[in-house]
This record gives C-alpha cells, structure tokens and sequence, in this order.
C-alpha cells in the first residue's frame, strides 16, 4: 500500500583524452520501510573516434530494511559494453550482471542481461531510438523513442517500451551549460511515475 517512493540520482563524469570516468549514486524507497543504494563507478576508453569506445562498469547494491529484524544485504555487480556512431547512426550493445552476484544463497541465480540498440539522427531536428533488452528466462523488452528539437532550447521526447507496454513522454530545456529534464511514465505497479533531472556541463 505505498502511494510514493523517491528516488534520487546524482552522477558526474570526467574525460581526458581517451579516457573517461563516471561515478554515480542512487537512493530508493522509504527509510522507515525498505531502501535500495547504488554506487556505480564507470571507466570508458575512445578506440576509434568516433566509431568504438568500449567500457566497464562496477556498481555496490545494498538493501537496508527499516526493521531491526533483517540485516542489510549487499551485493556487486559488473557491466560490460561498446557504443560507437557512424554515418548519424548512434549503436550501442552492453551485458550487465556478467558475475550473476546475489544478495543471499537463497536467492535465484541472476542472468546476465543484454540491452542492444540504435539512434538515427539523420534527420533535422529529429531522433529516432530503437533499442532492445532481456535476459535468458525473461521475454524481450522492445524499446521506442524519439526527440524533437523545437528550438535551440527546447527538447520534446516520447516514448514506449513493451513487456508490458508502458508509454513515456518528457521535455528538455537547455539555457547555456545548464539542461533541466522532465519526463513522465506509466509503471507496471506505480502508476505514473515522475522524473525530474538538472545537470550542468564544465
């Protein structure tokens, strides 16, 4: 009987030359309930620019309960990937969960996961996202959207995913190095759920 869980996401990355790195922090859920934190470090290399960069992420998950009766579990996970653009064709592939870790000996083995997918930019002012998703004993997840530019400083996105099917639409607005993002879903369990992000380029 939850009406609201809050998740909060703040990231930051740094390139020098060839190399890139990220790191991540993500909350959710009610302390006084059940919690979820990640912390995600990401390195990412540039072989052929811009055709490959290939990259690797590391990501510690715990659960803490608001009950004194459980103990916290932990566990790490380990991503794979490569992304890379040609001819305004964006392509990326990645497998995460690649170690199959689990927080408890009790749990289900977890199978290593695969998102593959591409973005056509070849139109103006216009993109268009395909990208697909699964695991072994999962059906395939079918991703679909797209962005339109209405000004320099004005982005308007929709989009769909299936398995099951859940529509999505957002917008972008950029005022020099600062972007503010919206978007709002339609979640399997939540209802509609809402996304508010702010980010800054130096």
């Amino acid at each position: 009987n939850l009406n609201e869980l809050d998740q909060l996401w703040i990231s930051s990355s740094y390139s020098y030359n060839r190399l890139a790195v990220a790191i991540a922090f993500s909350n959710f859920g009610q302390a006084d309930i059940l919690t979820e934190n990640h912390v995600r470090i990401g390195l990412s290399c540039n072989l052929i620019d811009p055709y490959m960069q290939i990259g690797a992420g590391l990501q510690y998950n715990q659960v803490a309960f608001g009950a004194n009766d459980y103990d916290n579990l932990s566990r790490v996970d380990f991503d794979f990937g490569l992304a890379g653009e040609y001819a305004e064709v964006i392509y990326h592939f990645a497998v995460y969960d690649i170690n199959r870790s689990r927080y408890t000996d009790n749990d289900p083995e977890t199978e290593i996961g695969y998102r593959a997918g591409i973005g056509i930019q070849s139109l103006n002012d216009f993109t268009v996202n395909f990208e697909i998703s699964g695991r072994k004993n999962d059906p395939t997840r079918f991703h679909f959207g797209q962005e339109f530019v209405l000004q320099d400083y004005l982005l308007l996105r929709f989009g769909v995913v299936t398995e099951p099917t859940l529509p999505s639409a957002g917008f972008g607005i950029i005022y020099g190095k600062l972007r503010l993002d919206y978007a709002v879903n339609r979640h399997s369990r939540l209802d509609e759920s809402h996304s508010l992000g702010l980010s800054y380029s130096f």
